[in-house]
C-alpha cells in the first residue's frame, strides 16, 4: 500500500525524502519545459523556512519512493488557492491511492485554513494544469474544467 508523507521541518524523519523528491520534480519540470532551478530553489526556500504554503508529499512503498505531489497555497486572480504544481506515481494508481492524495491535500488545505483564519485567509478550492488526462481527472478525483490554459512563446530577439 502507498503510504503519502508531507516533507516539512516539523515532521520527524521526512527530511530523509527531501533530496531525492527535488531530484523527481527537477525532472519532472524540466520534461515539461519548465525552469528545474528555479522550482527546486523554491522547495528549498519554502522547506528551510518551514513556509506553511508548501505542501510537498512523497509516495512511499516498501521504503522506496514511487510518487511525488508538490502543491503550494498561493494567490490567484484575487483569491488564495491550492495550487497543486506537480503529480507524479509511477504506475497507475488504484482508487484507493486516489482518495487518499485527495483526502491528504484536503486536510492540509484545511490545516492552513484553521492556522490563517483569523488573518481572514481561506483557501475554498485546489486548482492545476495538466496536458492530458482531462476526463479521467473529472471522472476519478473530482476535478472539473474551469479554464483553459493557452501559451504563445515570445520569440528571444526581433529583427529591428
Amino acid at each position: 500500500m502507498t503510504e503519502l508523507l508531507r516533507i516539512h521541518r516539523d515532521a520527524k524523519g521526512t527530511s530523509r525524502w527531501l533530496e531525492p523528491v527535488c531530484e523527481r520534480i527537477r525532472a519532472m519540470s524540466a520534461r515539461f519545459d519548465g525552469n528545474p532551478e528555479a522550482l527546486v530553489d523554491d522547495v528549498w526556500k519554502q522547506y528551510a523556512a518551514k513556509a506553511p504554503t508548501l505542501g510537498l508529499f512523497v509516495a512511499i512503498e516498501d521504503d522506496q519512493i514511487v510518487g511525488h505531489l508538490l502543491a503550494f497555497v498561493r494567490d490567484w486572480d484575487g483569491r488564495w488557492v491550492g495550487w497543486i504544481a506537480q503529480v507524479e506515481h509511477d504506475r497507475v494508481a488504484d482508487r484507493a491511492t486516489v482518495d487518499g492524495v485527495i483526502a491528504t491535500l484536503t486536510d492540509w488545505i484545511e490545516q492552513w485554513n484553521f492556522s490563517f483564519a483569523t488573518k481572514g485567509f481561506r483557501v475554498d478550492e485546489m486548482i492545476f494544469c495538466t496536458p492530458h488526462m482531462h476526463d479521467a481527472w473529472a471522472r476519478h478525483s473530482g476535478f472539473t474544467d474551469y479554464r483553459s490554459i493557452k501559451i504563445r512563446k515570445i520569440p528571444a530577439s526581433r529583427p529591428s
